[in-house]
Parts: structure tokens; C-alpha cells; sequence
């Protein structure tokens, strides 16, 4: 059997991440949804079926946040009327920095 190796791209990271926040997403729903209707079996379902995911939305949360705000500031440097250059270097630290972020996010997520 042959084996091939390669390096997990940043699009991977991502679209690991985005997995990750959906599944977040959909469980905080479905809590705040039983919470608000006040349906404690419901409440108590939630919590045992989305128990890792619970624990991790606050994290992940922050880190959406995080993130979002990056993509504004990508989003004004390419708007600004700085030289092509210097907009360039920005860019290409805001984006750096988002893949940390990112790459956080899916390290907190293999606790699922």
C-alpha cells in the first residue's frame, strides 16, 4: 500500500474550522431554543447530545469574532488609498493572523 503525504492547506484549515463553528452554531441553537420555549427535557437533551460543543462555544465564539473583525480590516486596507505595496504587506500580516486564529479554533475543536 502507498502512502502519499501532503501538507493540510489553509483552505483545509478553514473549511475544518467552518465545520467545526456550524456544529457549535446548530447546538447553541438548539439549546437557546429548548431554554426559551422552557422545556427542561428538551434543555437536559441538548446538553447530553451537544455536551463538547456547549463547552467550546464560548471559545469558538471569540474566536468567529476574532476573525470576522480581520476580514473588516483585509476589507479596508484593499479600500484605502495606501500604495499598492504597503497594502500588500497589511494584507498579507492581517491574513497570517487569521490563520492563527483559525488554526486555534481547530485545535480547540479536537476536543469534540
Amino acid at each position: 500500500m502507498r502512502r502519499v503525504l501532503r501538507s493540510v492547506s489553509s483552505r483545509d484549515d478553514v473549511s475544518q474550522y467552518i465545520e467545526v463553528r456550524d456544529q457549535v452554531n446548530r447546538a447553541t441553537a438548539e439549546y437557546k431554543k429548548a431554554a426559551q420555549r422552557g422545556d427542561v427535557d428538551r434543555i437536559n437533551s441538548a446538553i447530553s447530545r451537544f455536551e463538547a460543543e456547549l463547552r467550546i462555544a464560548p471559545q469558538i465564539k471569540k474566536i468567529e469574532s476574532a476573525r470576522r473583525k480581520i476580514s473588516q480590516q483585509i476589507t479596508a486596507v484593499n479600500d484605502s488609498r495606501l500604495p499598492q505595496d504597503e497594502k500588500d504587506r497589511i494584507v498579507k500580516q492581517l491574513v497570517e493572523q487569521r490563520k492563527i486564529i483559525t488554526r486555534q479554533g481547530i485545535l480547540i475543536a479536537q476536543g469534540i
